[in-house]
């Protein structure tokens, strides 16, 4: 009789694998043709950085730069977690520093290197997953980046060298951590899923539905971009807040919504998702929504700096915040979403 309990759970997850390994299959396939088709497309777009091409070319340059990102990034997230997290804490010291080379610009002193210390610690502690230790992260830097101004000699710091600071721990590090925390998601009682083609020994969790929901949100709000972009220039006319970003249209702010919303829509059928054309419709409108917002705030960064772009590390994009703008504020609700709202849709 004690053994009951056990011989139920390992019933369920008998029964769990197989449907979860059919699901995480069908939905990874479209990560299969689309880092085929950003090899396809790198060919000829490689075009604009041949010797004695104009800048004319820039749509070529973002052409190549957008897919090899796209194929870049896919393959990291269907990477190890170590590899994943390592990568994320290189991106966000990046981040970090053009963010505060624009606080700098404006005569602020914020504490840089401490601020991207706290940030990789965040997304240390997000991939630990311990709740004690997620909790305890962001409390615990914030409360030695205050000692550590309140103690500085020179400069003298100032409110505005505070809250910038606070801005970038918080902006660059506590709100992207998420894509940590949504990555190691996982369906209870079928943690990681390894395809029977998949060589044996590349180590655990390369294929979990925490991997897979983190693909199709990023291809969400890559859609959502791009839907934007073209809605917006072929028939945006209703100016969405011109005092931050004058291109962006309400129109353009419609048509993203609506690619998001049929990628997630996509997504959430392949990953047999409870009441798939509904709980997709919504993670489609959560990504979109997140996007624009995050889009939007680093325009004001940029607008309040005086720069057009916060940097010149990916050609024909500018810096990398330009291109990562739109994924900084989307993890946290999409995360929020997936595990507390989604499990109540009815099947």
């Amino acid at each position: 009789l004690p053994r009951a309990p056990d011989a139920r759970r390992a019933s369920v997850r008998a029964v769990a694998l197989p449907l979860a390994s059919a699901s995480v299959r069908q939905a990874i396939l479209p990560a299969v043709w689309v880092v085929c088709g950003c090899v396809l497309g790198m060919l000829p777009s490689s075009a604009a950085f041949l010797p004695g091409r104009r800048s004319q070319d820039k749509l070529l340059a973002r052409t190549f730069t957008g897919c090899a990102l796209g194929l870049v990034v896919s393959c990291w997230i269907f990477s190890s977690p170590a590899l994943y997290v390592a990568v994320f804490c290189l991106m966000g010291v990046l981040a970090q520093q053009e963010y505060f080379q624009m606080a700098q610009g404006r005569g602020l002193f914020p504490a840089r290197r401490l601020s991207m210390l706290g940030s990789v610690l965040m997304y240390i502690a997000a991939a630990d997953g311990r709740r004690g230790v997620i909790d305890a992260a962001l409390p615990l830097v914030g409360i030695y980046t205050t000692m550590y101004l309140l103690t500085r000699p020179t400069p003298e710091p100032t409110l505005d060298d505070v809250t910038s600071t606070f801005m970038g721990v918080y902006y660059l590090g506590f709100l992207p951590s998420f894509w940590v925390r949504l990555r190691g998601l996982a369906v209870e009682g079928a943690p990681s899923f390894a395809f029977q083609w998949w060589p044996a020994g590349l180590g655990p969790g390369l294929f979990t539905h925490g991997a897979v929901i983190t693909w199709w949100t990023f291809l969400s709000i890559v859609c959502s971009d791009i839907g934007a972009y073209f809605v917006g220039k072929g028939f945006g006319s209703t100016k969405l807040i011109s005092s931050v970003s004058p291109n962006k249209t309400l129109e353009g702010a419609l048509g993203g919504m609506a690619a998001a919303v049929l990628s997630s829509l996509l997504g959430a059928y392949l990953m047999r998702w409870p009441s798939w054309w509904l709980s997709g419709a919504l993670h489609g409108v959560i990504a979109s929504v997140s996007a624009l917002v995050g889009d939007l705030t680093i325009s004001m960064f940029k607008r309040s700096s005086g720069v057009k772009d916060t940097g010149k590390l990916l050609p024909g994009h500018g810096g990398l915040l330009d291109r990562v703008d739109s994924f900084l504020l989307a993890a946290a609700p999409i995360y929020f979403y997936v595990k507390y709202a989604l499990p109540l849709f009815p099947r």
